[in-house]
């Protein structure tokens, strides 16, 4: 099992997994889900960390929290010297202007909580396009006086960081796109492909030939493809780089891993090992707190014992508790069911710590 990095940019890259299925969807959702970054919290209501001083704008102050959300926050959360912890946003700005004034992100001001001395450090940067322009993200746009009663329009608000991930609040994600397929072999396809030429040549023209040639290549020979091979893209949002967000998925995993690994020895009251109560010969449930990515991977190690039958499921995704029902091929004891599931654990630890330090030691 491996990762190959063979094409990486400042945004996007692109890689080559060989393994099994499970834990190329582990990899997947792990980095939609669960990579850490700093963020601004601004709902549920009372986890809301944004307070509004002043806002005359025409845009409610829920409607500027959802933007705020939003943003990016460009420091790296474990990854950074910078504590952001003890710092705060604050944004006050008035339009004293005859014209409409755009509030961007390079109006926002950073400052210590006990100090109010400003961060210096660019936590918003700009997108900086071919011609050497400097986009900053625009937040709210502020009308003018317009008359000697009617002032500018005035947006003062402050907001303490927190951490949060896209399992929290889909605005939190690390990556604007992370996909698979299965790799296509080529090699196969073009051998494929011309005796499938030749059938067509009896029948049509040289012309309807080579668009069925085209349409073979987009829809059929996607289907043959390098057993447990798989193609992914990802585009980082810019926070992080794809190399470093792949790394910490799989850092999240392997204590995940071990953190379940604790529970099966230390009998956590999360953890129910009980028999089954179907039909299924020697069957026991496992019944723990987690998802598919963890449980699929369990399945998968557990179809390759001496097992007639396993399975995986979260009966509705706001259930926390999950089932993996494995019915052996012999009685098992509760003992010897321990060891077992212990053993499967390690095997995924193996793999994804040889995962993650072939990937620290790929050159950039």
């Amino acid at each position: 099992m491996s990762i190959t990095l063979f094409n990486e940019d400042e945004n996007n890259a692109s890689f080559r997994f060989q393994g099994h299925l499970s834990i190329a969807n582990a990899i997947r959702r792990t980095v939609l889900n669960d990579i850490d970054t700093w963020v601004f919290i601004t709902s549920p209501n009372e986890e809301n960390q944004a307070v509004f001083h002043t806002n005359t704008t025409r845009m409610n102050n829920e409607l500027l929290k959802q933007r705020l959300s939003c943003i990016p926050i460009h420091v790296k959360y474990l990854n950074s010297k910078t504590d952001l912890t003890n710092y705060y946003l604050e944004v006050n700005v008035q339009n004293t202007e005859d014209t409409i004034l755009q509030v961007t992100t390079k109006d926002f001001i950073v400052k210590h909580k006990e100090t109010n001395e400003v961060l210096e450090e660019e936590i918003f940067p700009p997108f900086i396009s071919e011609e050497g322009e400097r986009h900053y993200i625009t937040f709210i746009v502020l009308r003018p006086q317009i008359s000697a009663e009617i002032s500018g329009e005035k947006i003062h608000f402050t907001c303490a960081f927190s951490v949060g991930n896209a399992r929290m609040n889909a605005m939190f994600n690390v990556v604007s796109n992370c996909s698979y397929g299965n790799t296509i072999d080529k090699d196969l396809c073009r051998q494929v492909l011309i005796k499938k030429k030749e059938e067509w040549e009896m029948t049509m023209s040289k012309e309807e030939v080579e668009k069925q040639v085209d349409n073979w290549w987009l829809l059929d020979a996607k289907r043959i493809f390098i057993p447990d091979s798989f193609d992914f893209t990802m585009e980082t949002l810019g926070v992080f780089t794809n190399r470093e967000i792949i790394i910490k998925a799989c850092l999240f995993i392997l204590e995940s891993l071990r953190k379940l690994s604790l529970s099966v020895e230390s009998d956590d009251v999360n953890l129910d090992i009980k028999k089954s109560l179907t039909t299924i010969p020697n069957a026991w449930d496992i019944v723990f707190i987690d998802d598919y990515t963890i449980g699929k991977m369990l399945e998968y190690s557990f179809t390759k014992t001496d097992v007639t039958y396993c399975g995986y499921i979260k009966l509705h995704p706001h259930d926390e508790q999950s089932t993996l029902r494995i019915a052996f091929k012999k009685e098992v004891m509760f003992d010897d069911l321990i060891e077992k599931i212990i053993s499967a654990i390690e095997e995924n630890i193996d793999l994804f710590n040889n995962l993650g330090n072939g990937l620290i030691g790929q050159k950039k």
